[in-house]
């Protein structure tokens, strides 16, 4: 049994010997507020790379904060990491956005080395990402990447990171190809500074894996995430969140393939691992797993109750944001609830909500936009309207073509439907010539039991 009062006096030896980082309150030695702050911002940045965005670590950066400011005197650098710590856990809203100035302010004022500056960058760059700004998000990625570049730290982990903000704002300016070579210089970094069997490299390879299944590229997809799945369960264990990730995007992979069943097996077992590995903490990844199997439910042709439940959770949660981020979240969940109310039959409510979504205009990517307008078509032809519908489903394979490229998949199947509703309005010459082009690229990229063969647009039209 510890002898009383032994970690007080274990606590004041090391003080003792670290005597800068210390003060004195009568006859203890404690840590002073300037130690306490920065293993606050420490204890803020570890509770948000495991569980998101959460209200513990907003707690841990705002007190933090409040100890620099009241006790680190005129520091710049202290102040400069107070508020970069602050924007990175808050992630979006105008609170965010301005303590990421504040903080590169404070740098570039007081001629902070290039680090610090590309990391308040780097800040900045996640905030306006989180907040729909895709373009200036680009622009901080790009300087921030210039700065390491000058300062010849391109072999990084700091560089690293910044090539993984860099790709986000990439494919969210719709500039896919140069964001698919930029994982890829990321994903070679990765294993150069950590080894094949890191866990930080099997990861790499699930999020890049994400990246080529969204863009049509299946088999390559799928040897990344077979590679990463292994050292996965192995390094973080069959109950860890990085394994959750993991078959979420297999389950994703189905899911853009047209395979619903397996799909939904792996959503759901990724959903219940993530769930049981958050324990109650708020989660950034979690309404994305929920709206996820809510998407395919609804995709797959259910109308139940299910998806329901998981978008208003999703809905629920997301509107508390701060209200310069909260419409853009809100639209990823919305979308597919509305989709649900077209299965029902039940029009109005989802036109309301289809409403909802497209005003939130550049906010959100192109494709979400032109889901909408494939939905809009449903109802159109559902009502009688063919001319609609066929004008509808156009928009959705022009701006699809136009964000993803004449080659993707998805861009095949809004053509496909678009020469359905051609055939349909007497078209026909119209159509014959969209399922020429367009047939080949949708057979290659399916496989035979694929959904999405016999029913370009989903399972639900």
């Amino acid at each position: 049994m510890p002898i009383a009062g032994s970690t007080k006096i274990a606590r004041a030896h090391r003080c003792w010997k670290k005597r800068r980082d210390c003060i004195s309150i009568r006859r203890w030695m404690i840590p002073s507020p300037q130690s306490a702050a920065r293993s606050l911002r420490a204890k803020a940045l570890g509770v948000r790379s495991v569980f998101g965005g959460s209200e513990e670590a907003l707690q841990a950066a705002q007190r933090a904060f409040v100890l620099v400011r009241d006790h680190a005197g005129t520091s710049p650098h202290a102040m400069a990491e107070a508020h970069a710590t602050l924007a990175q856990v808050m992630g979006g809203g105008r609170d965010a956005l301005d303590a990421a100035q504040a903080a590169l302010r404070l740098r570039e004022d007081n001629r902070a080395p290039i680090a610090d500056v590309a990391q308040s960058l780097l800040v900045l760059c996640h905030v306006a990402t989180n907040m729909g700004d895709f373009s200036q998000a680009l622009l901080h990625c790009q300087r921030a990447q210039a700065l390491y570049a000058e300062s010849g730290a391109t072999r990084s982990e700091a560089y690293r990171v910044t090539l993984s903000y860099l790709g986000v704002a990439l494919s969210y300016q719709g500039e896919h190809e140069r964001a698919i070579l930029v994982a890829r210089e990321r994903l070679s970094l990765t294993g150069e500074l950590f080894g094949e069997d890191s866990i930080k490299l099997a990861m790499g390879r699930v999020a890049f894996a994400e990246s080529l299944a969204e863009h049509g590229r299946f088999d390559e997809a799928e040897s990344l995430l077979e590679a990463a799945v292994g050292v996965v369960s192995r390094r973080g264990g069959i109950r860890s969140t990085q394994y959750a990730n993991t078959l979420f995007q297999f389950g994703r992979l189905h899911f853009l393939r047209g395979e619903f069943v397996p799909a939904l097996a792996k959503l759901r077992e990724a959903l219940a691992i993530q769930e049981a590995a958050i324990e109650g903490h708020d989660d950034n990844r979690l309404h994305v797993m929920r709206t996820a199997l809510a998407q395919v439910l609804v995709e797959s042709g259910s109308a139940g109750e299910e998806p329901r439940v998981l978008l208003d959770s999703v809905i629920l949660e997301r509107s508390a944001l701060d209200d310069t981020v909260r419409e853009g979240a809100l639209a990823y969940a919305r979308l597919p609830l509305a989709q649900w109310h077209v299965l029902r039959g039940e029009y109005v409510a989802a036109l309301a909500l289809l409403d909802q979504v497209e005003a939130v205009g550049s906010g959100v990517e192109a494709e979400l936009h032109a889901r909408v307008a494939a939905t809009r078509s449903l109802i159109l032809a559902a009502n009688g309207d063919a001319d609609g519908a066929r004008d509808m489903v156009q928009a959705a394979y022009e701006i699809t073509r136009k964000e993803r490229g004449a080659e993707n998949p998805r861009t095949a199947r809004h053509a496909m439907e678009y020469a359905r509703m051609l055939r349909r309005t007497g078209e026909i010459g119209a159509a014959d010539a969209l399922e020429r082009r367009y047939r080949p690229v949708l057979e290659a990229a399916y496989p035979l039991a694929s959904a999405y063969r016999a029913k370009p647009g989903g399972a639900f039209r």
